[in-house]
């Protein structure tokens, strides 16, 4: 469940619910005040494998899921991962979320951040577990990425007679691995 109108869902989560054959839920909820609690119930209506939005969510979905133990067993039955985006998620919402998944599962959930998705159109995510929230992440395996100063100083250093300078950059991107 993702807010449809944006590229996480638009694109990243569209892309990979239909790659994988799955089943996409459109919940008319918001992360505003007055309108998550429909999203609260589409989540007591399904199981869903992942969940995803704004970290303003996160919080009330704690606060639901703590007052109603059913609503957190139900909400981690299936579940495989849990996402957000838009902006940073605060340690003590990840340590409420999850303690909830062990009461629920008796196991952490990884939790990772899209923040700077739509920038980056999700190549870089953090597809890693950890117990730090606000990373922005990585390039996913296989995919690299550059700023546009990266890109303007490989191309004046191709421009150069100087050799050396060069191999001073392939040297400086080995190293970082982000091209």
């Amino acid at each position: 469940m993702d807010a449809w109108n944006h590229i996480s869902a638009g694109n990243i989560g569209f892309n990979n619910a239909v790659n994988a054959g799955g089943t996409i839920y459109l919940d008319a909820g918001k992360p505003l005040p007055g309108m998550f609690e429909e999203t609260i119930r589409n989540l007591r209506e399904i199981k869903p494998l992942g969940f995803g939005s704004a970290p303003i969510a996160f919080g009330w979905l704690a606060d639901a899921m703590e007052r109603d133990p059913s609503l957190r067993d139900h909400f981690f039955a299936k579940m495989k991962m849990v996402a957000y985006g838009g902006a940073t998620l605060s340690q003590d919402i990840y340590e409420r979320i999850q303690a909830l998944s062990i009461a629920a599962t008796r196991e952490r959930i990884p939790l990772t951040t899209m923040y700077g998705a739509t920038e980056t159109q999700g190549i870089t995510v953090v597809h890693w577990l950890t117990e730090r929230v606000g990373l922005i992440g990585l390039p996913l395996p296989r995919h690299h990425a550059e700023t546009r100063a990266q890109r303007d100083q490989a191309r004046s250093a191709r421009q150069r007679p100087d050799s050396n300078a060069r191999l001073s950059w392939s040297r400086r991107s080995d190293q970082s691995g982000v091209r």
